[in-house]
């Protein structure tokens, strides 16, 4: 069965010659600015992907954007200046964490996406000693999957969250008086979100029929290929996309995994004779003296081991999952009869 303070002055003055007096206050206040050739207003990436296929683990990355935008250099008539990236128009938080970094819901029921270095606030805050900064505004998003019963969509970029960018003289990053807006970053593009279905038929392995009289031990019988093989109504895609830009030379490469993982668990119906070795016991009524050996690698190994992980190539809508099984003598005679087991084995590849 399949199974991211206020500063005051006050001006005064005499005007002589004339029997008038003038005074007054105004209020001034430190403040950020623009200096030089100011980026856009608004700056909107494209994402270069437009399919992805699902991981078997949750959290798993399966989009990972980092892109440098058009600078902006700020000025601030006091010290440090601060400079903020902040996030915004939101579909919701998970109320997941990826370190301090929250994740927040997509349009995709069980896809999250987070944004390296942003706090529980949904704010990165970076500071120089110096009054003015050339402030680089990054994009540095992760997707990934939360839920293994997510299904198949198209995940809109332009509804994933957006991000402001700021300066101020606020250390707690506020946007007040003394804050400029430098820009605000935003994603584009549609993405299909596929996720194969996958089914395998139950099937029996026969082991083959022997004399009682060639088990003198330890005897063995050969191994005999019990693979499953999965057949999908799809070809699976790339589980994992990448997009990267080299801060110093600006050259934006891609990249994405062609290999998927999928996930394999086994149970023995009728329990171990020696679980060390992978035996299982057979049915009742039927030889005695013998169990059967299970292996992935055609070598004895112990049923701690049938619980894997591994991996499968993309662009095919089938693969195999290797399985062996063999006849081994347990006890000091063997009796005739028949040698029946069952196997459950329970894969996952979302």
């Amino acid at each position: 069965m399949l199974r991211i303070a206020k500063k005051y002055c006050y001006l005064t003055g005499l005007l002589s010659g004339m029997v008038l007096f003038i005074s007054g206050n105004s209020e001034t206040q430190a403040a950020c600015v623009i200096y030089g050739t100011p980026g856009p207003a608004t700056q909107t990436y494209s994402l270069p992907f437009n399919r992805m296929s699902p991981n078997v683990h949750n959290d798993n990355v399966l989009l990972s954007v980092t892109k440098y935008m058009k600078p902006t250099g700020v000025r601030c008539t006091s010290r440090p200046t601060y400079w903020v990236h902040k996030i915004e128009n939101t579909t919701g938080a998970t109320g997941i964490f990826v370190g301090d970094s929250p994740v927040y819901k997509t349009n995709i029921e069980g896809l999250g996406v987070y944004f390296n270095g942003m706090k529980a606030n949904g704010m990165e805050i970076t500071s120089t000693i110096q009054n003015d900064a050339v402030v680089v505004p990054t994009i540095d998003m992760r997707l990934i999957k939360l839920s293994n019963s997510t299904l198949s969509g198209v995940l809109d970029a332009s509804t994933l969250p957006t991000i402001s960018v700021y300066a101020t003289e606020s250390s707690t990053g506020a946007f007040n008086s003394s804050a400029v807006q430098l820009t605000k970053l935003s994603m584009s593009g549609i993405i299909n979100y596929v996720v194969p279905s996958c089914s395998a038929e139950n099937k029996e392995v026969w082991l083959g029929e022997f004399n009682t009289a060639t088990f003198t031990g330890s005897s063995t019988t050969p191994w005999v290929d019990a693979s499953v093989v999965m057949t999908c109504d799809r070809a699976f895609n790339n589980a994992y996309s990448s997009v990267k830009e080299n801060y110093v030379t600006g050259t934006v490469s891609t990249s994405t995994r062609p290999d998927h993982f999928y996930s394999v668990s086994l149970e023995s119906v009728n329990g171990f004779t020696d679980s060390a070795r992978g035996i299982m016991e057979i049915d009742s009524g039927g030889a005695t003296g013998v169990g059967i050996q299970i292996s992935r690698t055609q070598s004895e190994q112990a049923w701690s081991a049938m619980n894997w992980i591994d991996e499968h190539k993309s662009t095919t809508n089938t693969f195999k999952i290797p399985l062996y099984a063999r006849l081994v003598q347990t006890g000091s005679t063997v009796t005739s009869g028949q040698t029946n087991s069952k196997l459950i084995y329970t894969v996952q590849y979302k």
